[in-house]
């Protein structure tokens, strides 16, 4: 049987991809009172597989919220950044 969160994030990569960046993430919290390192490790791969499809909002809304939940998760935040900078040099 797949694990809860399995489920949680194949629903939430789903949801991403159809435009809805709010309700992926509230798919993953799904009830959860305090997020885990999976749920902010979720967010991260997902929106690195938007941002590589290119969707660089979507994707920027989900590291915001993963940064937001855990600021101390590195990879989050670099990621993060490395797609602020990249948004920045395409509006130059």
């Amino acid at each position: 049987m797949p694990h809860r969160y399995d489920l949680r994030s194949s629903l939430a990569l789903s949801l991403a991809f159809q435009g809805k960046p709010d309700e992926a993430i509230r798919a993953l919290m799904n009830g959860d009172r305090k997020p885990s390192f999976f749920i902010t490790d979720s967010l991260c791969d997902i929106a690195l597989s938007l941002a590589r499809n290119g969707r660089e909002d979507d994707a920027l809304a989900l590291l915001a919220e993963a940064c937001r939940l855990d600021p101390r998760h590195l990879n989050a935040q670099l990621e993060r950044a490395r797609l602020l900078v990249k948004l920045q040099k395409g509006e130059e």
